[in-house]
Parts: C-alpha cells; sequence; structure tokens
C-alpha cells in the first residue's frame, strides 16, 4: 500500500494494553481508527466512545471496513484471530508471545507471506529508546544478565512467566547474538498461579556468550534491566526508565580506567514507535523490525526454557 491514501485500522482487545494501541492509531498521521472490538462490551463501548469511533460486535464486522488490526488479547486467541485478520486480507500487529504454539506461529507466517501481509509481533523492548542508544556498542558479549521482575497481576497468567515476561529479553538476546543456543539449565516455582511465576535460566550460546535472565510476577516491585558485558566494555539499560549507560576500559599512565560514553537518547515512547513503524511497513512494504520469524524464535527458546524447567520440577518433586 503506497500513496497518500489513509490506512483504516482497527484494533482487536482493548483491555490493558489495546486501549493505548487505540488512542496511538488515533493520533498519527495518516491513519484512520475505525473501530475497535472486545469480548468485553463495556470495556469495548467505553474506548469506542471515548475515542469518537465505532464498536464492533465482533472482529469479523470490524475486518470488513479496515485495512490493518493490532491484536491484544489473551496469548490463547492469538493463533484463530490472527489466522481470520490474516485470511481477511489484513496487515496484522499481534502482540507477543506470537502465538501458543510454534506450529501455530508457522502456519500464520506462511499464511501472511502467500498474502503478502505485513505481520510484525509486539516484542516492544526493541523500540525502546535505551535499546536503540545503545545497539551500536553491542558487539559479541561475553556475558548477559537480564532481570524483569513484577508485583502479581491476573492478567498474563494463563502462561508461564518465561512467555509472558521473559519472552522479552529472550527475543532482545536474539536479536545480538546471532548464534545457536547448546545448552540450557533453567528453574520455574509456581507460586500464585498454576503456571510458573518465577524462572532463572543459564543459556549457553555455541559462540561462547553465557545469558543469565530472572523473570518473576511473584515481587515486591517492578524492575526491568539488562546489561551486556564485552571485552572491555559493559552496558547497562533500564528498560523501565529508559536510560542507559555505556562504560569503556581505558589505560591512564598504564592504568587500568572505567570511563563513562556520551551517550545520547532520544526520547520516545516505545509503543508509539511500534506501531508508527508497523505503518510504515504498510505503506513503504518494508519488513517488520520484529518479523513473525523473530516471534516464532523466541518462543521456540520459550519453550526449550520451559521444558527444562519442567524436567527439573520432575527430580524435585514441585
Amino acid at each position: 500500500m503506497t500513496g497518500s491514501k489513509k490506512i483504516r485500522a482497527g484494533v482487536i482487545g482493548v483491555g490493558y494494553l489495546g486501549k493505548h494501541h487505540a488512542r496511538i492509531y488515533s493520533a498519527i498521521p495518516g491513519v484512520k481508527l475505525i473501530g475497535v472490538s472486545d469480548i468485553n462490551r463495556d470495556i469495548g463501548m467505553e474506548v469506542a466512545k471515548n475515542l469518537g469511533i465505532y464498536f464492533y460486535e465482533s472482529p469479523s464486522k470490524l475486518l470488513k471496513e479496515v485495512d490493518a488490526v493490532s491484536i491484544s488479547t489473551p496469548t490463547s486467541t492469538h493463533y484463530k484471530l490472527t489466522k481470520e485478520v490474516l485470511l481477511s486480507g489484513k496487515h496484522t500487529l499481534v502482540e507477543k508471545p506470537i502465538t501458543e504454539k510454534v506450529e501455530e506461529a508457522s502456519e500464520i507466517i506462511d499464511l501472511a507471506k502467500s498474502k503478502g501481509l505485513v505481520l510484525q509481533i509486539g516484542h516492544i523492548e526493541r523500540f525502546n529508546p535505551a535499546i536503540i542508544a545503545v545497539s551500536k556498542f553491542i558487539n559479541n558479549p561475553l556475558f548477559i544478565e537480564a532481570q524483569r521482575i513484577a508485583t502479581y497481576n491476573e492478567r498474563g497468567t494463563d502462561v508461564a512467566v518465561v512467555l509472558d515476561l521473559m519472552v522479552h529479553d529472550i527475543d532482545i538476546i536474539l536479536a545480538f547474538i546471532h548464534s545457536k543456543v547448546n545448552k540450557i539449565d533453567a528453574v520455574g516455582v509456581p507460586v500464585l498461579s498454576d503456571e510458573y511465576d518465577l524462572a532463572q535460566t543459564r543459556l549457553e550460546f555455541e559462540n561462547g556468550t553465557i545469558a543469565c535472565l530472572t523473570s518473576s510476577r511473584v515481587s515486591d516491585r517492578k524492575e526491568r534491566k539488562i546489561r551486556f558485558f564485552q571485552r572491555d566494555m559493559f552496558i547497562s539499560v533500564d528498560y523501565i526508565s529508559h536510560l542507559a549507560g555505556v562504560w569503556r576500559k581505558i589505560k591512564i599512565n598504564g592504568k587500568s580506567f572505567i570511563k563513562k560514553e556520551k551517550l545520547e537518547i532520544i526520547p520516545k515512547d516505545p509503543l508509539r514507535s511500534e506501531i508508527e513503524s508497523f505503518v510504515r511497513c504498510i505503506k513503504e512494504g518494508d519488513t517488520p523490525i520484529v518479523t513473525g520469524e523473530d516471534g516464532m524464535k523466541a518462543i521456540e527458546l520459550a519453550y526449550r526454557i520451559i521444558d527444562n524447567m519442567d524436567r527439573h520440577r520432575e527430580i524435585v518433586g514441585i
């Protein structure tokens, strides 16, 4: 789709995150937000009223009126909804994780390709200003540590914390480390839900990189950080504050010191950047920054981690 014609957009699922998708679409030049659909009529009607748009009882009715949609619904619904949207010939931005199963992801990726449609996955940290600012410095890390913890919220507990939270850091690490994972050591504990609420994993890549990831949704605070350690340099990112630092080893009179690099971080809402990128891909025929293949790779590794956790769970009898 090229030219000056406005893209007609819609949002399926306008709960916690979907309502922000709708708000941003309504404010982006070159886009006309047509309407929203949600299984909860009251929530959907409220969002529609606030934005001066239509509420559609079913996604199928919305799809007749739009060119592109965001899907922001529970993970268990992603496959069915995304398939319906793509079959109707609409460009799709689906929130992470791409689907509940790897084979489902593979099917919708093939479907999008066969239809010539944009399929973008909502791994929002790719658009975090802090990550963007340090990306040029990340080169063959020796060690990576990531921590993503949050207070308990029933939203997202239909899947293990690895798919709910850790998948963000998995995607970021895979974006920078182009090597296979050849060893996984992971533990997980269900605390307040039937799924794993706390998870810790150690990944060994074929190129020698080691990554340690911790995710929890049963903490007393919210924290999202990642650090990259390289030869003569370390990089620190705070996802929440959008702050980052780069420290490089220098020598003065034969002695080693660390010096903080000057770093420019351009402030911008990551979700707006994500949606603007989606719109640009539709208009210009570009490949999304986060492709369906990226989304599938993230859940493939996530399930390898969960399988390792399951084996450990059997051993200790949790």
